[in-house]
């Protein structure tokens, strides 16, 4: 028997490891503080589960509340309501189509920013630009006396002011209409306006420039050094004889009425040529004109004709727009200033080209603003005049 039973030992063994740990947490399990803690625990988290829910659900309601309210409202409820602007005053929106107009924002764009002022004490503010009117002509006081030469007769008179002038001379006019009705409206009369002879519906072109306020030239077609460019019909040609040279240059003065002078088209070789500009400057001193010698080139003999025979004449002292960009067109205008207010005035040509009279239309209140005052060519010369007379004496 203890044989028997001793083998039974053998066989049992001792208890696994696994077995051993189930025994412990089965223990640990009926225990009643075991129990009375896990009792405890089952309760709070259920109880934490409903809170959480019934938050979210109020939490919900209470946007979709929001959302609701917002869909029937505009966004802008709670602004005041705006108030109703009175009509009166306004200017009526003109829509009809308008071929002569530019785009606004390119034009503004092209208004020169005045140099900085140096710092100093507390001025009055300055007057805004826009603000400011363009010389206006005045009407010629009085009747003039028999013989009064044309240059005199058909000048714009404008009021004697100090300080620099400059005298702003439009080549090229007559062609591009567009550009001619641009200048007839707007307000930075008086330029000297000058017409080619040979361009279509000439006088009436001229009578509207000079209803604006504007001075007129007749810009003379001229032979110039290369025989590529043209000039245009009957200009002045240095190989024609003397009969054919004086009757181009009557056909020329003839086309038109009311002007003041001539300046040359082109003219690089003509202006260099002492008998071509000898023929010339008879046939103004008879009519009674003046000249302006737009200097294409530095060999010109036209001031000393001028002289020899007696005709009033100026040279042209800046050229603005050789270079069509406006930045570039406003840096020429900047010398133009320059030199007027070194030498108390100053002679700038431009062309009749719409981006020319654009930048032109913003430059002017600028600079009259600054101090210049824009005139016509006549209003130098009379003023020329006075010095040389008051030299002589």
């Amino acid at each position: 028997m203890e044989g028997v039973l001793a083998a039974k030992k053998r066989k049992k063994g001792k208890p696994s490891a696994l077995a051993r740990k189930v025994r412990a947490w089965a223990g640990f399990l009926r225990n009643p503080v075991t129990l009375a803690i896990a009792g405890v625990l089952l309760v709070g988290g259920l109880g934490a589960g409903v809170w959480v829910g019934l938050s979210l659900s109020d939490a919900s309601s209470d946007m979709n509340k929001i959302l609701v309210a917002t869909e029937r409202e505009p966004s802008d409820a709670r602004l005041p309501p705006p108030v109703p602007r009175s009509r009166a005053n306004e200017t009526p929106l003109n829509l009809a189509p308008q071929p002569d107009s530019e785009r606004p924002e390119r034009r503004l764009a092209l208004a020169p920013v005045p140099p900085p002022k140096p710092q100093g004490p507390p001025q009055t503010a300055p007057v805004q630009p826009a603000a400011v009117p363009a010389l206006r002509p005045v009407p010629t006081p009085g009747p003039l006396p028999p013989g009064t030469p044309a240059w005199v007769r058909n000048a714009v008179a404008v009021p004697n002011t100090s300080g620099p002038k400059i005298a702003i001379v439009i080549d090229d006019a007559g062609l591009d209409l567009k550009a001619m009705r641009r200048m007839a409206q707007n307000n930075i009369a008086p330029l000297t306006i000058a017409f080619l002879p040979y361009a279509e519906n000439l006088q009436s072109q001229v009578d509207a420039m000079r209803q604006a306020g504007h001075e007129i030239i007749v810009h003379m077609p001229m032979e110039p050094q290369s025989a590529k460019e043209n000039p245009g019909p009957n200009a002045i040609l240095t190989g024609l004889p003397d009969e054919e040279l004086l009757r181009r240059v009557r056909w020329n003065l003839d086309r038109l009425d009311g002007y003041v002078g001539v300046n040359n088209h082109m003219g690089s070789r003509m202006t260099a040529d002492p008998r071509g500009m000898a023929l010339v400057m008879s046939e103004m001193r008879a009519r009674g004109l003046m000249f302006l010698d737009s200097r294409t080139t530095a060999h010109s003999v036209a001031a000393q004709a001028a002289e020899q025979y007696g005709v009033p004449n100026l040279r042209r002292d800046i050229f603005l727009d050789n270079d069509t960009r406006a930045d570039k067109i406003l840096e020429q205008l900047r010398q133009t200033e320059e030199m007027a207010r070194k030498h108390g005035h100053a002679i700038a040509i431009g062309h009749a080209h719409i981006p020319t009279v654009e930048v032109l239309e913003q430059w002017a209140p600028v600079a009259i603003a600054r101090g210049f005052t824009l005139v016509p060519l006549t209003a130098l010369m009379k003023e020329r005049r006075v010095v040389q007379n008051a030299a002589q004496r």
